[in-house]
Parts: structure tokens; C-alpha cells; sequence
């Protein structure tokens, strides 16, 4: 089973990714943001890690989907793609020498990543999302207050066990947790 996330930052209005983990061949990996198209290193890294065609699963392939299609559109890269009532099933990528077929484990189990890791005792991790901007993405410091997160709990949860907030790491770390919770599900 290969599965893979992509972490992204709101900048005026247009949504940017700038981290991608993954597990292909019983490794996890990552690509932090790079100077390049983050999306088509991703693909490239696909292909160093496997000579045959594969199939990868994202657990929300209608945000992430997005982000894919319009990369493979500005970089003219042939894709095929299936949706339905605006839901993306599908995608697949003929790139170099592989086909890489894009799967939506949501729409095998439809429910949240936070109450999936409920089930096998696995907890989502909390991470303060809305402290990631382009200035942000090399932060190594204080751990970010409290209006960052999503509620008080988890920010008090977050600052118990992080004094020192690396977002690289965190995020890595955060994105790898998720990883692990759909591929035991799968």
C-alpha cells in the first residue's frame, strides 16, 4: 500500500503546497518545499523509488487532486482523471517511464482522519496550521499562541509537549502520523 499527503499554506488567496510525505515500498519519505514545482519533485521522487506503475492513495484527492491537476496542466504532463457530482475519484499520470494511478481512500472509509486514528488508538496529531505562511515554513523557535490552532485544547496539548516549535520537523512528523493512521486502515 503507497499512500501520500500534501501539507499546503493559504498566500493571497491561492493555496501553496510545501511539503509532500509519502510511503512507497515500505518507505516514508518527504519533500519539503523546494525552489521548483513541489509537485512535479514529488512525481520525480515516484519514479526513483519504483520502475513499475503504482498506485498511491491521498485521503482527500478532491483538495489534493486540485493541487496535482493544475501542476500537470502548467507543465503540460498527460493525465486522465474521473469525477463525479465534483468529487474526484481518479487520477491518473503517465509520467516518464510509469502510469501513476491516484486513489481517494475517503471514498473507501468516509470518515475523518481524527476519528479513523480514534479507532486503532493511533490520535491525529495537532499542528497549528494557521501559522504556516511562506515566512513561516523555516520557523525554528517559541511555540506559536494560542489563536493558531483550532481550539484551546490543542493548543494547550501542542505547547505541553512542544517548547520549541521547529515547523519543518512538526510538520514531517505531523504528516507521517497521518500517513500511518490510512495505510493501517487500508
Amino acid at each position: 500500500m503507497n499512500i501520500y499527503d500534501i501539507e499546503t499554506y493559504e498566500e493571497k488567496q491561492k493555496v501553496i503546497p510545501y511539503c509532500i510525505c509519502f510511503y512507497i515500498n515500505n518507505t516514508y519519505s518527504y519533500i519539503y518545499k523546494t525552489k521548483s514545482d513541489i509537485i512535479i519533485d514529488f512525481l520525480n521522487e515516484i519514479v526513483k523509488k519504483t520502475e513499475i506503475d503504482i498506485v498511491l492513495f491521498s485521503h482527500n484527492i478532491n483538495f489534493d487532486g486540485m493541487l496535482i491537476i493544475e501542476s500537470l496542466t502548467k507543465n503540460n504532463i498527460y493525465f486522465e482523471w474521473f469525477m463525479r457530482e465534483m468529487n474526484i475519484y481518479w487520477i491518473e499520470i503517465n509520467y516518464l517511464k510509469i502510469k501513476i494511478k491516484l486513489r481517494c481512500s475517503y471514498k473507501l472509509i468516509p470518515l475523518s482522519v481524527s476519528i479513523l486514528g480514534n479507532y486503532i488508538n493511533t490520535p491525529k496529531q495537532v499542528f497549528p496550521y494557521k501559522f504556516v505562511k511562506f515566512e513561516t515554513i523555516n520557523y525554528i523557535g517559541l511555540c506559536p499562541n494560542e489563536e493558531f490552532f483550532n481550539t484551546k485544547n490543542e493548543y494547550f496539548f501542542f505547547i505541553k509537549e512542544n517548547k520549541i516549535f521547529d515547523l519543518k520537523k512538526k510538520i514531517i512528523e505531523y504528516c507521517y502520523n497521518y500517513i500511518k493512521i490510512i495505510l493501517e486502515l487500508l
